[in-house]
């Protein structure tokens, strides 16, 4: 009988790998407040298939008294330019309450080892969207006082009730400016839907959110 020799099968080894939407050196901006109404959405991508373990959210890492947040992941097509969010939810959401936010050193971590998601060929989108509290969940405006009166204020309202509320004590997603690619698309009050964060000038002005993937690579 002829001996056949088979080709050396090389079998690489997975490990954990972060995936997010910076590259190279990054300049910290001001954080975004996720008040209810605004939604942020970062695309996010990487090889095809690789499991996806778990989102990270990196949150100021001030005390956070007011809201809940509503957490998404959703495919995002092949399409170039990416289209806006709108694909298929690829985990259960999850919300948070504001004894929950925004956890150790403003570090919010969402898992997702039991869910066996698997990255897209699009790649996704993290949805991250403000919520009011369950007693006024109504938003209503931001009013900004007069000049040494105080900071600006949310002004919320439920059935029964109107809360003003400082707008630092709600949640903020933190963000900075590289030389990376426009990944952020934000939908807010302005009746527009989802608009791409584009740079104001230079590549060094992209500003994109602190949004990142864990993924189990080769």
């Amino acid at each position: 009988m002829r001996q056949q020799h088979l080709p050396d099968v090389v079998v690489r080894p997975r490990h954990e790998a972060v995936v997010s939407p910076y590259e190279g050196r990054r300049r910290p901006i001001n954080a975004y407040a996720l008040i209810p109404g605004i939604q942020v959405a970062v695309h996010l991508t990487g090889t095809a298939d690789d499991p996806i373990t778990g989102i990270r959210l990196h949150l100021k890492d001030d005390k956070v008294k007011q809201g809940r947040l509503r957490v998404r992941l959703v495919a995002a097509g092949t399409d170039k330019p990416t289209t806006v969010p709108n694909g298929p939810d690829l985990m259960t959401p999850v919300t948070f309450s504001a004894n929950q936010l925004p956890g150790p050193d403003g570090l919010l971590t969402i898992p997702l080892q039991q869910q066996n998601v698997v990255m897209p060929q699009g790649g996704v989108f993290v949805i991250i969207e403000g919520l009011g509290n369950e007693r006024a969940p109504e938003y209503v405006a931001v009013t900004v006082p007069s000049k040494g009166s105080g900071g600006p204020k949310v002004v919320m309202k439920g059935e029964d009730t109107v809360e003003s509320t400082p707008l630092e004590e709600w949640v903020q997603l933190k963000g900075a400016t590289t030389k990376s690619e426009a990944h952020t698309w934000v939908n807010g009050h302005n009746g527009k839907g989802w608009l791409l964060r584009h740079p104001k000038g230079t590549r060094e002005d992209v500003m994109n959110s602190d949004v990142e993937l864990v993924v189990f690579s080769h």
